[in-house]
């Protein structure tokens, strides 16, 4: 396909969301982009197989409503290359193999430079999935602000929980390649927030009735407050030592988006958030072993101890038995 005719489609897909919802027919359209009748709908089946939504308000009257259409991306070459990164942390979770993500990142890989895109290494994903269907409903129970009946089945739990939740927003998990529904359960007081793991929703079945959904500044409010994905209604404040060792390297990344840090005079760093659920927190300090001291909350601090002296205790009856195999 020419780079005209490309040009006459962008600007075919501009004329159909200005008008909506009474829609052009293919002889103003062809009157608008200078053409054929014919070519019009020609143009109108290569939207069709881009998957454009276009709608037939009648018979070859056409429009597109522009709260369902996302125009194309007009990218820098170094905006090209950020998006190279996270389309890459996509495909190496293996999200790719969903069409509805699959589809999506293909439409993706026609704003980056041809070398670029080359090193993405897609692949196909030819057949829909039960994630691809549940996906979409949560997506239109948001979209049209309807409760949708979900099944869900629990971490160690042997049968899926049915429950009816109000899909506020979608949220990736900070260290993990998991992604999350931000969900409203209906209680005698008001909703309840859960944040539930997409990957284990098995069923999804939009409903009639409708709801509310919160502010967006309210939905961000509850996430920065997490560490990863958990909520609490009362927020705590973290404090954590950081050997001088690794201070450049905690200083490399922002960890929390309430984290204020202050170097001290022994050239250690203190590090402090307002974080909601503490316990979250446990792999990442792990992973900082003795370079990192909890000074607050004392539960957590007493919990990682613990946990120290039974590695410890691990590792001293293995010496004892000089033996592994």
């Amino acid at each position: 396909m020419g780079y005209d005719t490309e040009k006459k489609l962008q600007w075919m897909i501009e004329l159909l969301m200005a008008s909506y919802p009474q829609g052009l027919n293919t002889h103003q359209l062809a009157d608008a982009l200078e053409t054929t009748q014919q070519s019009i709908r020609n143009y109108l089946t290569s939207l069709q197989d881009k998957e454009v939504p276009l709608i037939e308000v009648e018979p070859w009257v056409f429009t597109i409503d522009p709260s369902d259409y996302v125009r194309p991306l007009r990218l820098s070459l170094a905006q090209a290359w950020f998006l190279y990164l996270l389309v890459r942390r996509v495909v190496r979770a293996d999200l790719s193999r969903y069409t509805l993500v699959n589809s999506l990142l293909t439409r993706l890989l026609s704003s980056l430079h041809g070398d670029i895109a080359d090193q993405i290494n897609l692949g196909l994903a030819t057949q829909r999935t039960a994630w691809d269907s549940i996906l979409e409903v949560l997506i239109e129970g948001w979209h049209k602000q309807k409760l949708v009946r979900i099944q869900y089945s629990a971490l160690g739990a042997s049968t899926p929980t049915i429950m009816t939740v109000a899909p506020w927003s979608l949220e990736p998990a900070v260290w993990t390649d998991s992604n999350y529904l931000i969900a409203g359960v209906i209680r005698k007081d008001g909703y309840q927030t859960l944040m539930l793991k997409l990957d284990r929703i098995k069923s999804a079945q939009l409903l009639s009735e409708r709801f509310e959904r919160p502010s967006a500044d309210d939905l961000l409010q509850r996430v920065n407050e997490s560490w990863g994905i958990w909520g609490s209604d009362q927020p705590v404040t973290v404090a954590l030592r950081f050997n001088y060792r690794v201070v450049e390297r905690v200083h490399e990344t922002r960890w929390h988006p309430t984290q204020s840090l202050q170097p001290q005079a022994d050239g250690s760093l203190l590090w402090t958030a307002l974080v909601a659920e503490p316990r979250e927190m446990m792999p990442w300090i792990r992973g900082w072993g003795s370079d990192v001291e909890v000074l607050e909350p004392k539960a957590l601090r007493a919990e990682i101890a613990a946990e120290a002296q039974r590695t410890a205790r691990l590792y001293a009856a293995h010496d004892d038995e000089r033996s592994f195999f």
